[in-house]
């Protein structure tokens, strides 16, 4: 993922002493140890590790040193300057959102204190979990009243840090206009005391049209949520919603049970023929609603809300064309768990489900327009309050 000029750029870490390889008394960006020794290299294949045994070596990364102790590896530079070189290198150019080559050239190109540096971060690869709230224990007129923790996602490319983004031209990407659209994520729901009312897990919705409805048109977006009508104390129901115009789709997925993951994918399938919602749970068809062709959704400028939301249109095909319908109304935002959200721009097929959903993917793809890994630390830092985004977009 490429950082051009990053030093001149809001960075993620900064320093007072960050000292490089210069070239004609010229700082030289992305400049380190292993640039002296010849370790970068044009192809992924002819990195060292794959070289075959007596060749020579191309990177300190290749030389048995106690990286711990400063006096095996440091002469011409100061410690402090050294460990900041490693911290910048591997906080603000790790490929977060690059491709499996990316990665692998961004290892490979480390100098052997960086990988030594690298080797030594914790790594986290948790979850997010949504406290919730409850129906009417929110005072609305008390700004600071418990709402929830929810994610909103402003659907502009390199919205929030242009200079670390790959793609920064501010376009929306979530909108599908009229190609298929997917939603894979693993979700637990806990065993609560209290019943599980009405829940929206994913949500975009035209901002204009929210919750409301004007002259038989009804509020356009799509939603998936949790619903407590069918709620169980062990059990709850996954339904997903599309809207567009007057004409609505809907579909319930039963079955999923509290306390335990479980890897769910909702699709708007607009493939020709189809036409229809189709909810998957663990990689196996589980509901699809009736088809219907609608036309494209309006809601480009609209956020994409994870854990709260507002009220959707639902109701059954039955109702066509009159408008008629209900509407799905949360009572609360999400009491539960998500991780590695996935948003593609086609239908993924149970194989692809199967072969993906207990792993990481990478970047690298067109169709993969959000990832959330939510893979972030816990504790208190600077921009805790942000979700990093996996897709490059």
């Amino acid at each position: 993922m490429a950082r051009d000029n990053i030093f001149n750029k809001k960075s993620l870490f900064g320093s007072d002493v960050v000292r490089r390889l210069t070239i004609d008394s010229v700082p030289a960006d992305k400049q380190s140890s292993s640039d002296a020794t010849g370790s970068a290299t044009a192809f992924n294949k002819n990195n060292f590790l794959y070289d075959p045994p007596g060749t020579g070596v191309k990177s300190t990364q290749q030389i048995p040193l106690d990286y711990s102790k400063f006096e095996n590896h440091t002469f011409f530079n100061s410690a402090e300057a050294k460990v900041n070189v490693a911290f910048d290198e591997i906080i603000n150019y790790f490929p977060f959102d690059g491709s499996k080559f990316d990665l692998s050239e961004f290892l490979v190109n480390l100098s052997g204190f960086e990988k030594y540096v690298y080797d030594s971060f914790p790594k986290q690869v948790g979850f997010l979990h949504f406290s919730g709230t409850q129906p009417r224990e929110q005072d609305w007129n008390d700004p600071n009243a418990d709402k929830g923790n929810f994610i909103s996602v402003k659907d502009f490319s390199g919205h929030l840090f242009p200079a670390l983004s790959k793609e920064r031209g501010g376009q929306s990407t979530l909108d599908p206009g009229q190609s298929s659209i997917a939603f894979e994520f693993e979700l637990y729901v806990p065993v609560q005391p209290q019943r599980t009312h009405n829940q929206v897990i994913i949500q975009k919705i035209g901002a204009e049209q929210a919750g409301t409805t004007r002259h038989g048109r009804h509020a356009a977006g799509i939603t998936i949520a949790l619903s407590g009508t069918a709620a169980s104390a062990d059990s709850v129901e996954v339904v997903m919603m599309v809207a567009s115009g007057s004409a609505f789709l809907s579909a319930s997925m039963s079955g999923t049970l509290k306390n335990e993951w479980h890897h769910v994918c909702a699709t708007y399938n607009r493939e020709s023929g189809k036409n229809r919602i189709e909810l998957y749970n663990n990689a196996t068809l589980r509901s699809i609603s009736n088809s219907y062709s609608m036309e494209g959704i309006n809601f480009k400028t609209s956020p994409l809300l994870i854990a709260s939301g507002t009220s959707q249109t639902t109701g059954s095909l039955a109702a066509q064309p009159t408008g008629a319908s209900s509407n799905f109304v949360p009572l609360q935002t999400m009491s539960g768990a998500i991780d590695e959200l996935r948003i593609f721009h086609e239908v993924r097929s149970e194989s692809q489900q199967k072969r993906h959903m207990e792993k990481n993917i990478f970047s690298g793809s067109d169709k993969l327009k959000l990832y959330f890994k939510f893979n972030e630390a816990t504790g208190s830092y600077a921009n805790n309050d942000v979700v990093l985004d996996s897709s490059g977009n």
